[in-house]
């Protein structure tokens, strides 16, 4: 499927009723590529597909409802496409079902249910599933609150490269919280989520180097990033 880039062809495919077809050419007219930009044709693309089980399909025509790109913002549809979509395992949908939980977008905030959807992507590596779900449990969020198991999963997101678990896994080491106080481990990840651009990790990085904590003590290098952080 990935060789068919004829529009033509791919039209002619969808018509057929070739799910893999329809969402190509969803794709296709969602990112003007190849043609025009027509979000109306891609959602009815996206659509045609997403009615047969495509699960990408699904996920992404629930974030054009969320977001009411080519029309109107609809969370019920979004969170029953997104529904579809989790139901066969997709992580992003997972992800996307569990955040409108928690943010009561469409549905009753419900943070059970949002921990759920979280711990199903997370499980199968999604970085921002893990730092919602170590958030949860950072701050008692439908589950008793658990620094360590909230470590956990700051740890898995944050050794993707997810900047937010960087710099709280950062402050959890620096202050001991949830793991035995280590200002090395906390420079160490204060420094991925400053290399980032996170401002509060800039200035976290800035006191452990003004203060010699974990780092010889070194002004300039204090002052170079508490400007970062400034600018």
């Amino acid at each position: 499927m990935e060789e068919v880039i004829d529009v033509m062809v791919l039209q002619e495919l969808a018509e057929k009723g070739d799910a893999d077809a329809q969402f190509r050419l969803g794709q296709m007219f969602n990112e003007g590529d190849d043609v025009p930009r027509d979000i109306v044709s891609a959602v009815r693309y996206y659509r045609q597909a997403a009615d047969q089980g495509h699960s990408q399909a699904q996920h992404i025509l629930g974030c054009l409802y969320a977001t009411g790109e080519g029309g109107e913002i609809n969370f019920e549809e979004a969170n029953r496409y997104f529904k579809l979509a989790a139901d066969q395992g997709l992580e992003n949908a997972q992800l996307s079902l569990g955040f409108h939980y928690a943010k009561g977008l469409g549905v009753k905030q419900d943070y059970e249910e949002a921990n759920r959807y979280f711990e199903l992507a997370a499980n199968q590596g999604q970085p921002y599933a893990q730092y919602m779900l170590a958030c949860s449990y950072a701050n008692g969020l439908g589950v008793e609150q658990d620094y360590e198991k909230a470590n956990k999963y700051y740890k898995l997101s944050a050794d993707q490269g997810d900047a937010d678990a960087q710099l709280a896994l950062g402050i959890n080491y620096a202050v001991g919280r949830g793991v035995g106080q280590d200002n090395e481990t906390a420079v160490r990840y204060y420094k991925m989520a400053a290399d980032q651009g996170v401002a509060m990790a800039q200035v976290g990085l800035g006191v452990h180097y003004a203060d010699g904590r974990g780092v010889e003590q070194d002004y300039e290098a204090a002052v170079k990033y508490y400007k970062l952080a400034v600018d």
